[in-house]
């Protein structure tokens, strides 16, 4: 089942600078990207859709230029990553023992790329899983440009409609 919203104002919403109020006092969100200490070392990877983004390099672009962080709205995270115990069906796997430990810091954003007409999350669904399950409407993330996204993509990214399909990357 596709849970990404089905155009740009809908992603959009997803997303907001704005704080969403409700229970985002629990953890204090950083203006900017650059007060995050990110792990520029670490190998890693997210496959979605048969793409490949390298994460590495996505926290990499994201040291070399910081940005605004926003807020995800992660009240319907369920539909992706499940539930403790496996007792729904989600489309990421997800280790709950890892995301509800206290080595998942919430003030860590989510990172996200876009992707056709809409937003994917790379990196995060541990803290989007910790916060759903404490109740939390939202997390901190940062968003790559459609250049940046397609930049930490193993492979030419989809467009939207109405662009050039044959346009090439270069890397």
């Amino acid at each position: 089942m596709d849970t990404r919203p089905k155009n740009e104002s809908a992603a959009k919403s997803e997303l907001s600078g704005e704080p969403t109020g409700g229970n985002d006092r629990h953890f204090e969100t950083p203006s900017k990207s650059r007060e995050i200490t990110w792990d520029t070392t670490t190998e890693e990877y997210f496959t979605f859709m048969g793409y490949v983004f390298d994460v590495r390099e996505a926290k990499r672009v994201i040291v070399s230029k910081p940005r605004e962080t926003h807020k995800l709205n992660v009240e319907n995270a369920r539909d992706v990553i499940g539930e403790p115990g496996g007792r729904r069906l989600s489309v990421v796997s997800l280790d709950w023992n890892a995301a509800l430990s206290d080595e998942v810091d919430l003030n860590v954003p989510v990172i996200v790329v876009r992707f056709d007409d809409t937003y994917v999350v790379i990196d995060g669904y541990r803290r989007m899983a910790k916060a759903c399950c404490q109740g939390l409407p939202s997390v901190p993330c940062v968003v790559l440009s459609e250049e940046e996204s397609e930049a930490v993509c193993d492979r030419p990214l989809p467009r939207r409609q109405g662009e050039k399909k044959n346009r090439r990357r270069s890397r």
